[in-house]
């Protein structure tokens, strides 16, 4: 908790350099999959991505892994055995690359969807206590995505799931 309030406010107060490479999104996605295999194996979630393998953004690639750890770690903490989770990209208008993780868990209260993004929010208050969450994930998730100049969404409903879009400027 301490480590992760401590990099959210670096970012925030900008002390964090970002050493800007193209970054292909496929071979992000793979990665961030290869490392939550174990553990999705252990949940009896399944993992998979659909992401094109030219799809690319410029960005500070281990920023960006950061940024799909956290939201593939948010997506098993509230998926149950037997559900998918999926990473899938594309192209979006605008000259931008889209990255969408959804899951089938139990969804956000449309309530607390402006919300999701702010430090210390936690969506499920019946599992604040043992959940392992620290409510900074999606707020450090905002922070990478917007100093990549880009944007974040949720859309969710209860009982069908949540999904995160991000919006990155594509490689011209």
């Amino acid at each position: 908790l301490v480590a992760q309030l401590l990099d959210l406010s670096r970012m925030e107060a900008g002390q964090v350099a970002m050493q800007r490479q193209p970054v292909l999104l496929a071979d992000l996605a793979r990665r961030c999959l290869e490392i939550f295999s174990l553990r999705a194996e252990e949940q009896e979630v399944r993992l998979t991505a659909d992401v094109p393998a030219d799809l690319a953004v410029i960005g500070d690639a281990d920023r960006l892994e950061q940024l799909l750890n956290n939201l593939l770690d948010n997506a098993l903490k509230h998926s149950a055995a037997g559900q998918e989770i999926t990473v899938n990209g594309s192209v979006a208008p605008g000259g931008l690359a889209t990255l969408a993780v959804t899951d089938a868990g139990p969804g956000i209260p449309a309530a607390e969807l402006p919300f999701v993004f702010e430090r210390f929010c936690r969506s499920d208050r019946a599992r604040r206590a043992y959940s392992g969450g620290s409510g900074l994930g999606l707020s450090i998730a905002r922070w990478i995505v917007e100093a990549h100049k880009g944007r974040i969404d949720v859309a969710s409903a209860p009982g069908r799931g949540s999904t995160f879009t991000v919006r990155l400027p594509l490689v011209r």
